[in-house]
């Protein structure tokens, strides 16, 4: 008869390879059930008007990924229900900037509250992005905050004061005008959001909100910075507005209650089937889906294999943006530079190198 301790062993030993192979078998299911979409052919247009259209976006059946279709009218590209216009997509960083036209409308009855609109499903790929954008407030007196629906959670707010409103009547939409008093305000949005949906909630605090309201209308944006510190408008112009919007691409068919959580690895089907360019990451999004990035060093498009995915960037070529103004070598993903034998100095800023004194024998 064998020893106590090795039935123990045993059985433990046992135990072990049954637990190994159920998880081996419930992976492959899990991997068996996912459904991803074909290649798109190579047919697709790529572009409308002067705008590239990068996979996972596209134009007609079976060039996109599912939720990332677009429309091209007169040269014009669309997304959602028609009235956000599509600027430019970084795939590279799974960002797209969209123009919206003007403020976002708020009731104007009571308190009232004004939403994002776009026709853009609050459960689809798309998230306003929080570290790209700003929230914008014109008018007296008056309190605006961000709140997304959601999680009724306030992503950013300020308030627009009016100290004198004869003063505040004259400067027109400008950054430069926008200090304390002058009957304006912009603030950062201070936390990602999870959704799109989100509405803009005023609150009036002055003593009449008429009088108020007549020496300057208020208005709220959610625009991309640096779009208002730009702007010489007149309230009543209108105008679009950019937008940067992140998104996510969400797989059909994953295990049931499975969500992703921001700093784990993806599984390996994400790896393979999403992000297929060699020299991508991925990272699972906040709420669901995942988006994917080019490595250091690198640009494309990570959702492409292949020569049109993720390629690495040629620094020597570009001094301006990577500052090499001596000798440089090009690596993977990085760059070597250094001032050329017989000078010395700083090489990263042009004429930097000097030539260096020679030395007596």
């Amino acid at each position: 008869m064998a020893p106590q301790g090795s039935i123990s062993v045993a059985a433990a030993a046992l135990v072990l390879l049954l637990a190994l192979a159920l998880q081996i078998s419930v992976s492959s299911l899990s991997a068996a059930a996912v459904v991803v979409p074909p290649p798109p052919p190579d047919n697709c247009t790529r572009s409308c008007g002067k705008v590239a259209v990068p996979y996972p976006f596209g134009i007609g059946p079976g060039c996109y990924w599912p939720g990332f279709n677009l429309t091209c009218v007169d040269n014009t590209l669309l997304i959602g229900d028609g009235t956000l216009r599509v600027d430019h997509i970084w795939a590279h960083n799974s960002t797209v900037r969209v123009l919206r036209g003007g403020d976002i409308k708020v009731e104007e009855e009571a308190n009232g509250t004004g939403a994002f609109g776009g026709g853009l499903r609050d459960d689809g790929p798309f998230t306003l992005s929080a570290y790209t954008n700003e929230l914008v407030v014109t008018g007296c007196n008056v309190v605006a905050t961000l709140v997304e629906q959601h999680t009724n959670l306030t992503r950013s707010g300020c308030a627009s004061i009016c100290t004198n409103s004869a003063d505040s009547m004259q400067y027109p939409i400008s950054h430069k005008a926008c200090s304390f008093g002058k009957g304006c305000c912009q603030e950062e949005i201070i936390s990602p959001f999870e959704r799109m949906n989100f509405d803009a909630r005023l609150k009036w605090f002055g003593q009449n909100r008429t009088v108020d309201e007549m020496w300057k209308t208020t208005r709220v944006f959610v625009a991309e910075k640096g779009w208002y510190d730009k702007q010489r408008l007149v309230l009543e112009e209108a105008t679009e507005v950019p937008v940067q919007l992140d998104w996510v691409v969400e797989v059909a068919g994953e295990p049931a209650g499975r969500r992703p959580v921001p700093g784990d690895d993806c599984p390996s089907y994400v790896n393979r089937d999403v992000c297929k360019s060699r020299n991508s990451n991925c990272m699972p999004g906040r709420e669901r889906g995942y988006s994917c990035s080019c490595y250091t060093g690198h640009d494309g498009n990570p959702y492409v294999a292949g020569d049109g995915g993720c390629n690495d960037v040629d620094e020597c070529k570009r001094p301006e943006e990577y500052g090499c103004f001596g000798e440089c070598t090009n690596l993977p993903g990085t760059f070597r530079c250094w001032c050329p034998r017989g000078t010395h100095g700083n090489h990263t800023v042009p004429g930097g190198c000097i030539k260096s004194a020679t030395v007596p024998n």
